[in-house]
C-alpha cells in the first residue's frame, strides 16, 4: 500500500491497480516501473519547457534515433556531446547548454550584493550594450570584438562544411539556404557601386 500512496503522489501520478499477490508478475512489475519512467520523463520535459534558464536551449530539444533514423524528442539520453574529449570545451558548451554560465542574462536574474534582480530587456552585452547579452547573442550576433568576429567567421565556414557532409541535418541546411538566398536575397536588386 505504501508503494501505491508513493506513486499517487508523484507530479504525473502513476495508477497502480495491484494484482493478488498470486496474480503478480514480472511483467506486470515491469509496466509498473515503464509508466514511472514515463512520468518522470513527462515532469521533467514540462520542467525544462517552463524554466527561464532551459526554454530556448533545451526545448524541443532533438537527439538522432538509430531505430527510426528521424530526430526525436528525447527527454532523459546521454547526450552525445557529454563525450567531448577537452574537458574546458565540454564544460563550456554544458554551461551554455544549461544556462549555467555568467553571461549577464543569468547573473543579472539575481539579486546579490546589494545590488536589485535586472529586468530581462535590461540584461545588456557588455560589449555592444545593445541587446541582451545571452548565449545567441553572445555566439552568432555581437559585432564589437573584431576577436568574436574571426572566430565566428571560422566557426561558420567550418560548420558549412560540416552541416553540407552530415545526411541528417542536409535537408535543413538546404531549406535554411533556400529561405535566405532565394526568398531574401533574390527579392532585392543586386547594389553596385557607382
Amino acid at each position: 500500500m505504501e508503494m501505491v500512496q508513493v506513486l499517487d503522489r508523484l507530479p504525473h501520478r502513476v495508477v497502480w491497480n495491484i494484482p493478488k499477490f498470486k496474480d503478480l508478475t514480472v511483467q506486470h512489475i515491469d509496466g509498473v516501473m515503464e509508466r514511472v519512467k514515463k512520468s518522470m520523463e513527462k515532469d521533467i520535459q514540462e520542467k525544462v519547457d517552463t524554466s527561464n534558464k532551459t526554454r530556448d536551449v533545451l526545448r524541443d530539444r532533438r537527439e538522432y534515433d538509430k531505430k527510426t533514423k528521424k530526430m526525436v524528442v528525447k527527454t532523459l539520453a546521454f547526450r552525445h556531446y557529454l563525450r567531448i574529449p577537452i574537458g574546458e570545451h565540454r564544460r563550456s558548451l554544458i554551461d551554455m547548454v544549461t544556462s549555467n554560465h555568467k553571461l549577464a542574462v543569468e547573473r543579472l536574474r539575481w539579486a546579490e550584493r546589494n545590488k536589485p534582480m535586472v529586468q530581462h530587456d535590461k540584461r545588456l552585452c557588455r560589449l555592444c550594450r545593445e541587446k541582451v547579452e545571452d548565449g545567441a547573442h553572445v555566439l552568432f550576433e555581437c559585432s564589437n570584438s573584431c576577436k568574436v568576429i574571426q572566430l565566428r567567421k571560422a566557426f561558420m565556414q567550418r560548420l558549412f562544411r560540416e552541416l553540407l557532409a552530415d545526411k541528417r541535418v542536409v535537408g535543413l541546411l538546404a531549406k535554411y539556404v533556400h529561405e535566405v538566398v532565394l526568398e531574401v536575397f533574390y527579392a532585392v536588386e543586386i547594389y553596385r557601386l557607382e
